[in-house]
């Protein structure tokens, strides 16, 4: 008996606003795209160099979530931002220590190079430092060419 399928809907939602919010903080303009539209959830943009940035938010709900991220078409966004929103374990590992969403972005060119799962999901766990993708909204902001 497979076990039911956890509704992460909203979560989901909250992740892409989570996104959002973190552009703002950052002084980048940026925009929740509408929904359902193919490629991208954000769109950041810098209205001086008259620049934009596209912008796919895949989110896990669970700390022990596996590190696999859904790939879109090569070329329909600039940036991944991987959201481990760490609400909690669903595969019975010990409870997280740190219980605040962790931000990957990551380069759509870095992602597409990475291997796929049999379902074509990038395998993030053979980047060489996912480490080094935390927070790191300064590569939004250089692609923008500094807002």
């Amino acid at each position: 008996m497979c076990a039911k399928r956890l509704n992460t809907a909203l979560e989901s939602e909250g992740a892409e606003f989570l996104v959002l919010g973190n552009l703002l903080i950052q002084g980048v303009p940026a925009y929740k795209s509408y929904r359902h539209n193919i490629g991208h959830d954000l769109v950041a943009v810098n209205p001086d160099r008259n620049t934009s940035v596209r912008l796919e938010v895949k989110s896990r709900w669970a700390s022990d979530a596996h590190w696999n991220m859904g790939m879109k078409e090569a070329g329909a966004t600039d940036f991944y931002v991987y959201v481990r929103l760490n609400r909690g374990n669903r595969y019975g590992s010990a409870p997280a220590k740190d219980t605040a969403p962790h931000f990957y972005v990551i380069p759509e060119k870095t992602a597409d190079g990475l291997p796929k799962t049999g379902w074509g999901q990038a395998r993030l766990k053979h980047l060489p430092d996912v480490e080094l993708y935390r927070d790191r909204w300064d590569l939004i902001i250089d692609f923008l060419g500094r807002v």
